[in-house]
Order: C-alpha cells, then sequence, then structure tokens
C-alpha cells in the first residue's frame, strides 16, 4: 500500500494512534492532562517520554518474561496487548476487543482462578468502567462539566486494568514456567 498511497498510508495506518488526542471519549489515564492542554499542538519531549517510558518499560518486562517460551507465547500477547490498551494516551471501548479476544487463548493457564473471582474481577473491570461512563453520559447528554470527574474515573480505571493485570500475571501458570509477581517488585 506503501507504493500505492505513499507516506499518508504510513500515518494514517500506523503512526496516527501515536499522536492521536481524544478529548471527548477517552477512558485513558492521560484524559485530563489532554483535556487541559486544548489545541496546543506541540507536547514537549519530556511529556512524551514520560508517557511513553512507563508502557515501553512494561511492554519490555512482559516481552522478554513470557515472550521466549512457546508455552507462554498466548499470554504474552494478551498481556501486551492489554498493556497497549490500558496504558494508550487513548483509550476508547472498541480498543479493548484487542485483548478481550486474546483472553480466551489464556483460559487455560489461568485455572488457579476460582470462577467466583474471575466474576469479582470482571465485575470490576466493568464497574471501572460503568463509573467512567456515567460522568460521560452527564457531559454529552446534559451538558454538565464533568472533565474533572471523567479524568478521576480514567484514573481509577487505569488502577483498575493495572490490579487486574498483576492477578493475572501471579495466576497465570504454566507447569514449567511460573511467575512470583510479588518477588518481581
Amino acid at each position: 500500500f506503501y507504493t500505492l498511497y505513499g507516506w499518508q498510508y504510513i500515518h494514517e495506518a500506523y503512526l496516527y494512534h501515536f499522536v492521536r488526542r481524544d478529548v471527548r471519549h477517552n477512558f485513558s489515564l492521560y484524559f485530563l492532562l489532554q483535556y487541559l492542554s486544548g489545541n496546543a499542538t506541540e507536547t514537549s519531549l519530556l511529556e512524551k517520554l514520560l508517557i511513553l517510558a512507563p508502557q515501553l518499560g512494561l511492554l519490555l518486562y512482559l516481552s522478554f518474561s513470557f515472550g521466549q517460551f512457546r508455552q507462554t507465547l498466548t499470554f504474552c500477547v494478551f498481556a501486551l496487548a492489554f498493556v497497549m490498551v490500558t496504558f494508550n494516551s487513548v483509550v476508547t471501548s472498541q480498543y479493548f476487543v484487542w485483548y478481550l479476544a486474546l483472553l480466551p487463548l489464556c483460559l487455560n493457564n489461568l485455572q488457579a482462578i476460582s470462577l467466583a473471582r474471575a466474576f469479582i474481577y470482571f465485575g470490576t473491570w466493568l464497574l471501572g468502567q460503568a463509573l467512567w461512563l456515567l460522568p460521560a453520559y452527564l457531559l454529552e447528554f446534559k451538558t454538565w462539566n464533568t472533565f474533572y470527574w471523567i479524568g478521576a474515573q480514567g484514573v481509577l480505571f487505569f488502577l483498575i486494568n493495572s490490579y487486574l493485570l498483576m492477578r493475572l500475571i501471579e495466576h497465570y501458570s504454566f507447569t514449567s514456567f511460573k511467575v512470583n509477581f510479588k518477588k518481581l517488585f
């Protein structure tokens, strides 16, 4: 496609997602920062590094921890997608499909999680979304100024996702591979 459309194809297919800003429909941890910076087109290098460093560090950690073994590769791909979505500067509901589609591939090795605990985890994840959607609804349809509330719920949703990822890593098991998350940090 590059030969047909050139640089425009590369930008719109791949690079756009690195510079995209969405201050209206965004579950991201960085939503409020983007909203308050308004129409500023330039983001400082330090700001970009502070946003990218945690995501990049976690992606490298997961790649080296789970990506080296055939038995853990599916969990690695799931975890990488989960981190990419959770730590992204724009997070919308359709992004959840990226990792939810991969979750069934990992269920066989997540048997250490009881069914009750799995429902609690899933319910917590849904609650995080609902708590974000309420102020978003009030903003969009009732025109209430709920930007700070949405920002706070974005932080809460990020913390919920981070907690769930830690629990999934802790509960992931393969007979020859076990990560003790508490010892890592």
